[in-house]
C-alpha cells in the first residue's frame, strides 16, 4: 500500500490568481524545512537562537509541548544555515537529523550515513530513523556504529570519515530528546550505559573545537530536572539553552495571516479575533491551532467559493480549537469495522507511553512490532494507518513518509496534544496503564515464587489475573516493552490455576463424599424403619387374623353345642310334657347351660386379654418403626443440613470475592483520582511555569527596549557630536579665509 507525503494538500478548486488553491496550514505535525515559505510569526526567534547557536556549539531549544520548537528548527533555522550562515568554520551546512528512540547510537549512526545538506528534501521531521541500504551502505553505517561504540570521541571521529568540506560545518539535530530518559528508564542495565554513552558523544563533539561539530536538541522543559541523570548535560543546556518563548498576539497573527495569504485566500476580521482569543489561553496552541485552521480551510474550500474569505462559521463547523481534533479523529474511528478498531487501539497504545511519573510521551514504533502485540495482518494494519493518515489527517508520521509499508516502516504520533486532547486515546491509555501495571504485579509475584519468597496466587487475586489474562490476550513482545518476561508469567498463572482447581476439587470431593455418606447413613436408616415398620405390620395382621380364626372357630362351637342344647331341650321338652319328672331334668340342664355359658364368657375375657396384649405389643414395635423412621429422617435432614452448609459456605466465598473484587475496583478508583489530581497538579505547575516563561520573556523585551533606548540615545549623541565637529571646522575654516596672518 502506497503513502505519500502530507506536506501540501492540493484542491482542483482554482485560486483566484488563476493557479490551484494548496492548504498551507500543516495540521498536528511540524513544518518541515521546504514549508519555510509557509512558517511565519517566528522571525524574532530565529535570529536569536542562530546568535545562540555562533555562541555555544551545544544548544538546547527547551519548550512546553506544542509550543513550536521542532517547527523552529526545521522550518526556522535548517533554511537559514542553507542560505549561508557563516561560523568561524566556513558558511557551509551538513544535518545530520534523528531521535533517539529505542537505539540512540544506531539511529544516530544512520543521521550520520545519511547527512545530508539543508537544502535537501528528503530530511523530514521524521527521517531519524533507519532506512534501506545497499550492501556497500550497510557495511559504512555498521563500520560507523561501531565507531560510535568505542570511542568517547566517536562522533567527531564520525564527523571526519564522512568527508566534510573545509568550509563545511556538522549540526546533529536531535529532535524529542527527552526519548532518551523514557530509553534509560528501562530496567535493563545495557540501555542505561548506551543512553549516558550517546549523551557523552554528544557532549565531547561539542567541546572539542579541531572539528566544527555542532549539536542542537529539542526537549520538553517538563523534562529539565531529569537531565541531572548524565554528567555533564545540565551545565552544557545552562550554558546553551534557549527557552523558546510563546507567540505574543501579533506573531500569532502572522501564523495565521501570512499561510493563508501565501494560498491566495484572506481570514476574516471576526474569525482572525476569535482564533487569537482561543489560542491565547491554550498550552497546546501552535498544533491545535494549526490543527483547526487546516480543517476550517478544508471547509472553505469545499463551499467551491475562494474568492471569498474564511470566516467564523467555517471555524465553528470545524469545531473550533477545543473540539475539532477530536471530532476529526472519531470520525476517523468510526470509518472503521469492530476489528479495525481493536488493532486501532492496539497501535495508539503501542504509541503513547505513560511514564512512572504520570506523563504522557509519544514511542515510535515498527510495524513488526505492531503486528505482532496486535496479531494482525498487514492489510488490517495499512487499513487502519490509511485511515489516520488519508484526507488531511495527519494524525501519524510515518518513516520513510511514502512507498509501500513494510514491517520496518516506523510510525509515529504526529504530537502529543493528540493524547492531551482526544478522550478516546485517553481512555486506550488508561486500559494499557492498568494492563502495565498487572503485568508488573504478575511478574513480581513470579519472581518471589522462583526464589522461594513468596506463594501462587489464589483467587480472589487469581480470578482477576485470568480476566485480565483473557481481555487483554499479551504476548511476549508486547511485555518486552515493559522488560517483563511473559513465558514466566504465563507459567506462574498456569501453576497458580493448576494448584487452584487441584485444591478445589479435593474440596468438591471431601463435600461429595460426606454428603454421599450421609446420604447413605438416610438411606440405611430408613430402610431400617421401613423393615421395622413392615414387620411390626405383618405381626398386627398376624394376630388380627389368629384373633378372628379363634373367634370364627369358638362361635363354630358355640353354634353346634346350641344346636345340640336346642334338640336337646326339645326332646326334653317333649318329653316334660307325656312326663312329670322331666322337670327337674331340665332344670338340671338349665344349671349346666348356664355354667357352660359362664365358662364361654371367662374364656372370651382371656382371649381378649390376650387380643390387647397383642395389639400393645403391635403398638410397640410400631412406636420403634416410627422413632427409626424419625431417625431416618433426622440423619436425612442432617445431610441437607450439611449440604446446605456447604452452598451456604460457598456463597459466602463467592461474596467474599465479589466483595474482594469491588474494594480492588474502589482502589483503581482511587489510584484512578489520585493520578488525576496528581495530573491536576502537574497541569496547574506547567501553567505556573507558563507564567513564569511569560515573565522572563517580558523581562527580556523590556531590557532589550532599554538597550534599544540607550543604543539610540547614544547614536543621537553621537549625530550631534559630529554635526558640531562639522560647525567647528566649518567655522575654523571660515575663521582662515577671513584672517590674513592665518594665511
Amino acid at each position: 500500500m502506497t503513502h505519500s507525503s502530507p506536506v501540501i494538500r492540493k484542491s482542483a478548486i482554482p485560486s483566484i490568481h488563476g493557479g490551484a488553491v494548496i492548504n498551507p496550514f500543516p495540521g498536528l505535525r511540524p513544518f518541515g524545512p521546504e514549508e519555510a515559505d509557509l512558517f511565519f510569526g517566528r522571525e524574532q526567534h530565529i535570529e536569536e537562537l542562530l546568535q545562540r547557536l555562533t555562541s555555544s556549539r551545544f544548544v538546547a531549544v527547551v519548550g512546553t509541548s506544542g509550543s513550536g520548537k521542532s517547527s523552529l528548527v526545521a522550518a526556522g533555522i535548517l533554511p537559514r544555515l542553507d542560505g549561508g550562515f557563516r561560523t568561524p568554520f566556513g558558511s557551509f551546512w551538513r544535518v545530520a537529523r534523528m531521535r533517539p528512540g529505542d537505539d540512540p547510537i544506531g539511529n544516530l549512526a544512520v543521521a550520520l550515513a545519511h547527512g545530508t545538506h539543508v537544502a535537501d528534501d528528503e530530511t523530514d521531521e521524521s527521517a531519524p530513523n533507519r532506512r534501506g541500504t545497499d550492501d556497500s551502505n550497510t557495511i559504512r553505517l555498521a563500520l560507523t556504529e561501531t565507531g560510535l561504540h568505542r570511542s568517547r570521541l566517536g562522533l567527531v571521529k564520525a564527523a571526519g570519515e564522512i568527508g566534510l568540506g573545509k568550509r563545511e560545518n556538522l549540526l546533529v539535530v536531535v529532535d524529542q530528546f527527552e526519548e532518551i530518559f523514557r530509553y534509560r528508564a528501562l530496567r535493563q542495565s545495557a540501555h542505561r550505559d548506551t543512553a549516558t554513552a550517546f549523551v557523552h558523544l554528544l557532549l565531547n563533539a561539542a567541546r572539542q573545537t579541531d572539528v566544527p561539530v555542532y549539536v542542537l536538541i529539542t526537549m520538553r522543559s517538563d523534562f529539565l530536572g531529569e537531565c541531572v541523570q548524565f554528567r555533564g548535560l545540565a551545565e552544557a543546556i545552562n550554558q546553551g539553552q534557549y527557552l523558546i518563548p510563546l507567540l505574543n498576539r501579533r506573531q500569532r497573527q502572522a501564523a495565521i495571516e501570512g499561510p493563508a495569504g501565501v494560498a491566495g485566500a484572506t481570514v476574516s476580521g471576526t474569525l482572525l479575533q476569535q482564533l487569537l482569543n482561543d489560542a491565547g489561553s491554550m498550552t497546546d496552541q501552535l498544533p491545535v491551532l494549526q490543527h483547526a485552521l487546516m480543517r476550517t480551510f478544508d471547509i472553505w474550500l469545499a463551499h467551491l467559493d475562494p474568492a471569498r474569505t474564511i470566516d467564523l462559521t467555517d471555524y465553528e463547523e470545524a469545531g473550533g480549537t477545543e473540539t475539532a481534533l477530536a471530532r476529526h479523529a472519531d470520525e476517523a474511528c468510526r470509518e472503521l469495522n469492530n476489528e479495525e478498531q481493536r488493532v486501532a487501539r492496539v497501535l495508539f497504545q503501542c504509541l503513547a507511553e505513560h511514564s512512572r511519573d504520570g506523563r504522557w510521551m509519544r514511542r515510535p514504533c515498527r510495524l513488526k512490532e505492531i503486528l505482532a502485540v496486535a496479531e494482525t495482518d498487514m492489510h488490517t494494519l495499512s487499513r487502519v494507518i490509511d485511515t489516520f493518515t488519508a484526507n488531511a489527517r495527519s494524525f501519524l508520521l510515518l518513516q520513510p513518509d511514502s512507498g509501500e509499508l513494510t514491517r520496518d516502516t516506523l510510525v509515529d504520533l504526529s504530537h502529543e496534544s493528540l493524547m492531551r486532547l482526544w478522550e478516546k486515546l485517553q481512555i486506550w491509555g488508561e486500559e494499557e496503564v492498568r494492563a502495565a501495571e498487572q503485568l508488573r504485579m504478575l511478574a513480581d509475584a513470579a519472581l518471589r515464587y522462583e526464589q522461594d519468597k513468596g506463594g501462587l496466587w489464589s483467587d480472589p487475586e487469581l480470578a482477576l489475573a485470568l480476566k485480565w489474562q483473557e481481555e487483554k490476550q499479551p504476548n511476549q513482545i508486547w511485555s518486552n516493552r515493559y522488560g517483563v518476561d511473559y513465558e514466566k508469567v504465563r507459567a506462574f498463572i498456569r501453576k497458580s490455576r493448576e494448584v487452584r482447581d487441584l485444591k478445589a476439587a479435593e474440596l468438591e470431593r471431601d463435600r461429595m463424599a460426606r454428603l454421599e455418606q450421609a446420604e447413605a447413613l438416610a438411606a440405611a436408616e430408613h430402610d431400617r424403619a421401613e423393615a421395622l415398620r413392615h414387620k411390626a405390620a405383618a405381626e398386627l395382621e398376624r394376630h388380627r387374623a389368629e384373633e378372628e380364626r379363634n373367634n370364627a372357630e369358638h362361635l363354630r362351637q358355640h353354634a353346634r353345642q346350641l344346636k345340640k342344647w336346642m334338640a336337646l331341650v326339645g326332646v326334653l321338652a317333649f318329653a316334660a310334657l307325656s312326663v312329670a319328672g322331666i322337670a327337674v331334668a331340665q332344670k338340671t340342664a338349665a344349671e349346666a347351660a348356664r355354667l357352660h355359658a359362664e365358662e364361654e364368657r371367662q374364656r372370651a375375657e382371656h382371649e381378649k386379654e390376650e387380643a390387647d396384649r397383642a395389639r400393645y405389643a403391635a403398638r410397640r414395635m410400631e412406636m420403634a418403626a416410627r422413632v427409626s423412621e424419625q431417625k431416618a429422617r433426622k440423619a436425612e435432614k442432617q445431610a441437607l443440613d450439611e449440604k446446605r452448609t456447604a452452598e451456604y459456605l460457598k456463597r459466602k466465598a463467592d461474596e467474599q470475592r465479589e466483595e474482594a473484587e469491588k474494594q480492588k475496583a474502589m482502589a483503581e478508583q482511587q489510584k484512578r483520582n489520585a493520578k488525576f489530581a496528581r495530573w491536576t497538579a502537574l497541569k496547574a505547575k506547567k501553567q505556573t511555569e507558563s507564567a513564569e516563561t511569560r515573565a522572563v520573556v517580558n523581562e527580556s523585551r523590556a531590557v532589550r527596549a532599554l538597550s534599544q533606548a540607550k543604543r539610540a540615545e547614544a547614536e543621537r549623541l553621537k549625530m550631534q557630536a559630529e554635526l558640531l565637529q562639522k560647525h567647528r571646522e566649518k567655522a575654523l575654516e571660515e575663521a582662515r579665509d577671513q584672517i590674513p596672518e592665518w594665511k
